[in-house]
């Protein structure tokens, strides 16, 4: 069997007819960037009276004075664990709240929740520190998705008792995923409006919050030095992209490798890699070979 056919059969080996793997970052004019952008998003948020605000709408109770309030938390618990990056983290005296703009379907959005809030906890219980100090948690996500595909505009998710409906473990922990299309009728009036803006980018009158929103996103896209700031992380965007472009090279030639029973060089050629690719290609395949048990 030729070895471009055994390629188009088999489903973990990806190859366009142009003989070249291609993957493009689609990267959206400054001055139209809309709240729900991940970059205007941020910027926004960075306002703290605005974030107060937003979070204040969505939990329905006033949030106490805010002590901490950052975007683009990073987060590692260790070097070898996986990172994260919050989009919009802030403490009280009490709770630690991470605040999500989804945008994009994620499958596995209960289990990545999970994470943030285990990141969440490490960062804010030090050595020494009691459990009976660890600050309550709440991460939200804004989802333009329906992220469990019950048309229900906000699912809350807390820690139950399967045997014991009344009983209250005293966790702390509150996940709640909002969905901008979804059914608002069991939602107050203010927070209609701000789901509708979310998905229709409607500013409705008398709405002091939305306003302010949607005003801060205008001054943003006429700010300069923010439109500098989106280039240099559009910039970091495709950065990233190529580093990803790269293992993707390197499992699909590996892959290939593997099937066809072919040296590096003849794989590469088989599947044009570039000259000036391989040497990178090469490396990662080599760590790759490193990682896997012995035998395979």
């Amino acid at each position: 069997m030729p070895a471009f056919a055994t390629i188009a059969r088999n489903p973990c080996i990806r190859y366009n007819k142009d003989k070249e793997l291609q993957m493009t970052v689609n990267t959206k004019p400054y001055e139209e960037l809309t709240y729900t952008d991940d970059f205007m998003f941020k910027r926004v948020m960075l306002r703290e009276t605005i974030c107060r605000r937003v979070l204040e709408r969505i939990l329905g109770k006033p949030v106490r004075e805010i002590r901490f309030h950052e975007t683009e938390k990073v987060m590692k618990d260790s070097p070898s664990s996986k990172g994260i990056r919050l989009d919009v983290y802030l403490q009280t005296d009490n709770t630690a709240y991470d605040i999500e703009m989804q945008t994009k379907p994620e499958p596995a959005i209960g289990r990545r929740s999970r994470y943030y809030q285990s990141s969440m906890d490490m960062d804010s219980l030090f050595a020494g520190k009691r459990y009976s100090e660890l600050k309550d948690g709440v991460v939200i996500f804004i989802c333009l998705t329906d992220p469990y595909n019950r048309k229900l505009a906000r699912y809350t998710l807390r820690e139950t008792c399967a045997e014991a409906d009344d009983l209250d473990p005293k966790v702390g922990t509150v996940k709640i995923f909002l969905y901008a299309g979804g059914d608002t009728s069991q939602e107050s009036h203010e927070m209609r409006q701000f789901l509708d803006y979310i998905h229709r980018g409607i500013v409705p009158e008398g709405d002091d919050l939305i306003r302010d929103i949607d005003e801060t996103v205008r001054f943003e896209r006429q700010d300069t030095r923010g439109k500098e700031d989106y280039r240099m992380y559009s910039i970091k965007a495709m950065d990233l992209m190529d580093e990803g472009m790269a293992k993707e090279r390197a499992e699909i030639v590996f892959k290939f490798m593997q099937s066809q029973h072919v040296t590096f060089d003849k794989a590469a050629d088989l599947l044009s890699i570039k000259e000036e690719d391989r040497d990178e290609c090469r490396a990662l395949i080599e760590k790759m070979k490193e990682k896997q048990p012995v035998g395979v």
